[in-house]
């Protein structure tokens, strides 16, 4: 199960860095649409990578979680 929950949070940590990367170079073209916010506000970024990777790192572990629980001898022999 760990190996599985370390994979995904590998895999959310460079999502997220990618996005927050691309992100912030999108918001100059963007800029005239926010309301009340700076375009580059760490708060929304730091807030929107905090929800993705909660997002993500649940996904990957209740599956793990679940599978966890199975018999590996009753998973291999099942068809």
């Amino acid at each position: 199960m760990g190996d599985v929950v370390r994979r995904a949070f590998a895999l959310t940590s460079v999502g997220i860095a990618l996005g927050t990367g691309v992100a912030w170079v999108l918001t100059h073209a963007l800029a005239g649409l926010f309301v009340g916010v700076s375009p580059h506000d760490p708060g929304i970024f730091v807030g929107a990578a905090a929800v993705f990777a909660v997002v993500a790192l649940a996904a990957a572990a209740v599956p793990a979680f679940r599978t966890a629980r199975v018999n590996p001898v009753v998973a291999l022999t099942s068809t």
